[in-house]
């Protein structure tokens, strides 16, 4: 009997560590992949490694770990965050004057004039296994260049501003959580109501209803939060040069916000476009397209798209 509640346990446990780890590795795909609209792909793919549901307690581990993780890049990065005290953030000038004290348990760089701060919770060590620091408790506000909290943190997730919206989210999980949209005043312009949100560009944002009837679909809003488009595709990406990145279940390719595809779906990973090019890839091939869906540099085998960003051709 005993032997039996051993392998019992030691069977739970490898379960549990096997779990970790594929959260570890969604959250560090996100943060690779930089676009909050990419979180339904990355989850769902993890869906799939699982073969359920994902339990509510590793959507919040990946969304701790990808705190943890961006507030190490920001530090390293030179993006002046300081760490005068342990636990606690500010802001400091080229030359390492502090201009804000670090009062604060978490912050992101300004944009827009507002800086995301966390205003309060705790950092904790071992959670689950994990020998990263996570937040736990956390509440999310602004504050301006003073270093005065403008924005209350009343939060429990947040976005920097962009095109004069941040996104915000009220509760936890994939089943209570609410997303909307504030000013920089603090006023909630969009009240949380979606189910996902991505964060403005050039005047339009993603989101996605609640209901089974919208589980496929994507809405495309614009600041007022009137909805512009409805597209029966998932969408990844911000919006840029007039179009989205979309996935039709079994490719990527390029709509537009009537939901028409320009550049039919035929990549197996492609990214928003930036100044009329954007970098795709299809299988062992990587390359950069034009808004026809042309060819402008590859397609070619040698490294991936960071090779291609990297690359003498810029």
């Amino acid at each position: 009997m005993t032997n039996s509640r051993d392998e019992s346990a030691a069977s739970h446990a490898e379960q549990a560590n096997a779990l970790r780890q594929l959260a570890f590795g969604a959250a560090q795909t996100l943060l690779e992949w930089d676009e909050e609209t990419s979180r339904e792909l990355v989850l769902g793919l993890l869906a799939a490694e699982l073969g359920t549901l994902i339990p509510a307690w590793i959507d919040r581990l990946i969304e701790q770990l990808m705190l943890a993780q961006r507030a190490q890049e920001d530090i390293s990065l030179g993006k002046g965050i300081s760490l005068d005290r342990p636990g606690r953030r500010g802001f400091i000038d080229h030359s390492g004057k502090a201009l804000i004290p670090a009062e604060w348990t978490d912050a992101c760089s300004f944009k827009e004039g507002r800086a995301l701060v966390c205003t309060g919770g705790t950092w904790k060590s071992g959670v689950l296994g994990s020998e990263i620091p996570v937040l736990s408790d956390r509440k999310y506000g602004f504050i301006d260049q003073a270093g005065q909290l403008v924005i209350p943190g009343r939060y429990d997730l947040v976005s920097s501003f962009s095109d004069g919206r941040a996104m915000v989210r009220i509760g936890d999980g994939l089943v209570r959580a609410r997303y909307g949209y504030i000013d920089v005043n603090g006023d909630e312009v969009i009240p949380p109501s979606f189910k996902s949100a991505s964060d403005f560009h050039e005047g339009l944002a993603v989101v996605q209803r609640r209901g089974k009837r919208w589980r496929d679909w994507s809405c495309v809003i614009d600041r007022a939060g009137t909805i512009v488009g409805e597209i029966p595709y998932q969408i990844f990406g911000a919006y840029s040069d007039g179009l989205f990145v979309a996935w039709s279940g079994e490719a990527f390719g390029y709509l537009n916000v009537q939901g028409e595809w320009v550049i039919e779906p035929r990549f197996h990973q492609a990214n928003p476009f930036e100044h009329g090019l954007a970098e795709i890839q299809h299988g062992d091939w990587y390359g950069l397209i034009n808004q026809t869906g042309k060819f402008v540099w590859g397609p070619t085998t040698e490294g991936g798209l960071n090779h291609v960003i990297e690359s003498e051709w810029f």
